[in-house]
């Protein structure tokens, strides 16, 4: 399968950081919190992560983020903590939802507005998304199906042989969850040893393509397809403490793949 690596990126970063507008009225009651890994209201944690270089090495300045938990709210079925994600670098504020009960932590995501110009251009444009909570953590089970969506249809633009021909794209998602041993974690500025549980995420994407009324894209587009792993720490009271995804490498017979840079992201403070 072809791969492209840039593309992948900008699908996998929309189903992690994706940010939600506000939906229903806040309200004073808490999610369930059944294993208390949700922080409480009020909770602010302090982020640095790092680009991940092609050895999984932390490269370049650290970027500092802040997460605080503002208040509770019911969204789609379930009662949701409402957390508030401030990027010093950018200045931007994103509104993110998680939801906790006794086998799994959910993220919700409402959208993945993949019409980024700076990465795809027209390449992907916007499309209708059903908005649901993904299985991002398991509490009980080691194996579990976190999500699978496929939508087909898709009109689009695609650059082949200097013209641009309009295709029509299917684009399959799914994602599972496998529970990892348990380690310790040190949030660095408080010289805090806590526990954490381990969950890993393999992402699969799979875009196939087809020109306009109904036949099959001539050689050499076939499907792209791209996986990635993530790796996320929850501790108790913190939620994740710290995720990683780490670098992918470039295909050597694929003239269009790209080495695409990791990212590892650690808590090192907090404040209740």
């Amino acid at each position: 399968m072809k791969k492209f690596s840039i593309t992948a990126l900008s699908l996998l970063l929309m189903l992690f950081f994706v940010s939600c507008s506000d939906d229903d009225d806040n309200n004073d009651g808490g999610g369930d919190n059944t294993n208390n890994y949700t922080p409480s209201t009020g909770t602010v944690l302090y982020f640095e992560s790092y680009e991940l270089d092609e050895n999984n090495n932390e490269t370049g300045e650290a970027r500092e983020t802040e997460q605080t938990i503002i208040g509770n709210t019911t969204l789609s079925g379930k009662q949701a903590t409402i957390l508030e994600d401030y990027d010093e670098e950018t200045g931007k504020r994103d509104t993110v939802y998680i939801s906790e009960d006794d086998d799994f932590m959910y993220f919700y995501m409402e959208d993945f507005n993949m019409g980024n110009e700076e990465n795809t251009g027209d390449f992907i444009p916007n499309f209708d998304f059903e908005p649901q909570w993904i299985k991002i953590c398991s509490f009980t089970q080691f194996e579990w199906n976190a999500f699978e969506y496929t939508i087909e249809g898709i009109e689009s633009m695609l650059p082949i042989g200097g013209q641009n021909l309009e295709v029509e794209m299917t684009l399959k998602m799914t994602m599972s969850g496998k529970k990892k041993a348990n380690e310790n974690f040190i949030i660095r500025d408080k010289n805090e040893t806590v526990e954490t549980l381990i969950n890993e995420i393999t992402n699969n994407v799979n875009m196939e393509f087809k020109l306009k009324g109904g036949l099959p894209l001539p050689i050499p587009f076939p499907a792209i397809e791209q996986t990635f792993v993530n790796t996320y720490s929850l501790a108790k009271g913190f939620g994740i403490v710290k995720s990683m995804m780490p670098s992918q490498e470039a295909d050597p017979e694929d003239p269009i793949s790209q080495v695409m840079p990791g990212n590892i992201s650690r808590m090192v403070d907090y404040k209740k």
